[in-house]
């Protein structure tokens, strides 16, 4: 038993550079693994954050995502006053037209662009999220070119302190407030009024 043991012992350093490669590989191969489960995981965590039990998410048929989604105006006003859609204190129901835009913005450390999402909420959109809160500032008025962009971001991005503003679809944008989500997906994103993200993203229906 001990010779071919000996043998294979001494096999590995005579072929050192196959054997290099093979513990390197399986090394990356593990690295790999061990990346997407902490990734899985960090998209589990803020699923279950952003979800809320009694919030439906109404999609174009064939849709995955809310950024490749239309919902026609003349639908979500179908949707609006379908019976089984509950009602607030004034009897109005609790609905949210929302428009979702991928853009690119300069990163802090001048290293170049990422993408961000903007999501335009109608004036049910805060209510129906009760996770988001206002950390700091105030939140925007529609119609006046303001945005709530995430606490978390403007740790990342250029000119999102409160008071700064940026340049986005030939529109400038000022930063009135930062919102804090609860590690949800909306602690990634750029809040703002949704017709006016509708004009100035020239979308002719909500996502």
């Amino acid at each position: 038993m001990n010779l071919p043991l000996k043998y294979n012992i001494r096999n590995l350093f005579v072929r050192w550079r196959s054997t290099f490669t093979t513990v390197i590989g399986i090394a990356l191969v593990v690295a790999v693994y061990v990346l997407m489960q902490a990734l899985a995981a960090g998209l589990e965590a803020a699923s279950k954050n952003t979800g809320f039990p009694l919030n439906v998410l109404v999609l174009r048929k064939g849709s995955t995502a809310e950024s490749s989604s239309q919902i026609t105006p003349e639908q979500f006003r179908v949707v609006k006053y379908l019976p089984q859609i509950e009602k607030d204190v004034l009897n109005m129901p609790m609905v949210s037209a929302e428009v979702v835009v991928l853009i690119n913005l300069p990163r802090l450390n001048k290293s170049g662009e990422a993408n961000v999402l903007v999501r335009g909420i109608g004036p049910n959109g805060l209510k129906l999220r009760p996770q988001v809160k206002l950390s700091a500032g105030r939140w925007f008025d529609p119609g006046k070119r303001e945005v709530v962009v995430s606490k978390k971001l403007a740790g990342r991005f250029a000119n999102f302190g409160i008071g700064q503003s940026f340049i986005t679809a030939g529109t400038r944008l000022v930063v009135v407030g930062w919102l804090e989500g609860e590690d949800s997906v909306y602690d990634s994103e750029i809040w703002m009024d949704t017709d006016e993200a509708r004009s100035i993203f020239d979308r002719e229906n909500y996502s």
